[in-house]
C-alpha cells in the first residue's frame, strides 16, 4: 500500500495539491541535519512518504509538506506518529501537515485525526484537509 501511495502520489493528493512530488528523505539530508539531532533524525527515517506541493485552492499559501503514514487499517498509534515527525519537520523549517492513509481507519483513528488536525486520506476520501493546513499556518 505505501509503494502504491509513492507511485501514485498525484492520484491520492492532486486533488489538494499543485506539483505534487515525492521526496525521499536522503534529498532534504543536509537540512536536516542542520536543524535537528541525529535522534530526531533517525525517528524521521521510518517516514512512509513526504510530498511536497502547493495548496491547489489557496495560491497565496507557500508550498506545504506531507509528513504521511500509511496501514492497510490506520490506527490512534499511525496518527500519532504523523504527529510527531510532521513536528520535527517543522522544527527543519519545513510547512508540515501530518497525515495518515489508508484503506480502513479505526473510530479512535479518526477522532484523534479529528481532534488533532491531521489529514486523513482513506480510499481516496480526504478528512479534514482544511483544518490540518489552518492548524499548519497557525504554527
Amino acid at each position: 500500500l505505501e509503494q502504491d501511495y509513492r507511485v501514485k502520489a498525484y492520484a491520492y493528493f492532486g486533488f489538494l495539491l499543485r506539483r505534487v512530488q515525492v521526496v525521499p528523505l536522503q534529498e532534504i539530508e543536509e537540512e536536516l541535519e542542520r536543524h535537528l539531532s541525529d535522534r530526531e533524525i533517525v525517528d524521521l527515517a521510518p517516514l512512509d512518504l513526504l510530498i511536497k506541493g502547493r495548496p491547489r485552492r489557496q495560491p497565496d499559501v507557500p508550498e506545504v509538506w506531507l509528513a504521511v503514514e500509511v496501514s492497510m487499517v490506520v490506527d490512534e498509534h499511525d496518527v500519532e506518529r504523523a504527529q510527531r515527525r510532521a513536528a520535527t519537520l517543522r522544527r527543519a523549517g519545513y510547512l508540515t501537515i501530518p497525515t495518515v492513509a489508508g484503506k480502513d481507519v479505526t473510530e479512535e483513528a479518526k477522532d484523534a485525526a479529528r481532534h488533532d488536525h491531521v489529514l486523513l486520506v482513506q480510499d481516496g476520501r480526504h478528512l479534514f484537509w482544511e483544518e490540518a493546513l489552518q492548524a499548519a499556518l497557525a504554527t
